[in-house]
């Protein structure tokens, strides 16, 4: 059927689009009708303020922690993915990815992932006093204490965080 042809009432695709009744609808959106900017990520070390550089560094001290003890009784122990600590990192996608993003940080949401990370993870390590031979001793061991450090800088890069203005600084670099 061509697309002239409308009296059906049909519906058709078409290499245009789809044809409902009398309104063609194009398959595929307008290129030209984006006003907002695009998103994209990107490791930028070098325009990262001091928070960024936090935020940066205490993520992948927060990973590598996850590779380390966390449980440990001296016959056994445990790395905290296997005892499910990666979950705690759910908190920091929101700071790393609006770091990557070159995005500002909305303070509220900032402060209550990483709060919430540290709160959790001191319960954790809390939670491990065990009495062994009529001592009590706590068996959390270093990666435990290792995120909760690296949970209390992120505080601390949210903070002082603040997005690269590229524009500004292409500007200052060209008058200079």
């Amino acid at each position: 059927m061509p697309l002239g042809d409308r009296g059906s009432g049909k519906s058709e695709v078409h290499s245009m689009g789809v044809v409902l009744g009398r309104h063609a609808v194009p398959l595929t959106p307008s290129l030209d009708n984006k006003p907002e900017k695009e998103a994209t990520m990107k490791f930028d070390w070098q325009n990262w303020n001091l928070g960024g550089k936090i935020i940066f560094v205490t993520a992948c001290v927060a990973t590598a922690s996850m590779l380390m003890k966390w449980l440990d009784v001296g016959i056994a122990s445990q790395s905290g993915l296997s005892q499910g600590a990666f979950l705690l990192l759910g908190l920091w996608v929101y700071p790393v990815l609006m770091l990557f993003k070159n995005e500002s940080i909305n303070r509220v949401w900032g402060l209550v992932c990483s709060i919430v990370s540290v709160v959790f993870t001191l319960g954790y390590i809390s939670s491990n006093s065990i009495e062994l031979f009529g001592k009590t001793i706590n068996a959390s061991a270093t990666g435990a204490h290792l995120f909760l450090l690296a949970s209390i800088a992120l505080i601390v890069g949210i903070l002082k965080y603040k997005p690269t203005d590229l524009g500004e600084d292409n500007a200052e670099q060209m008058g200079a």
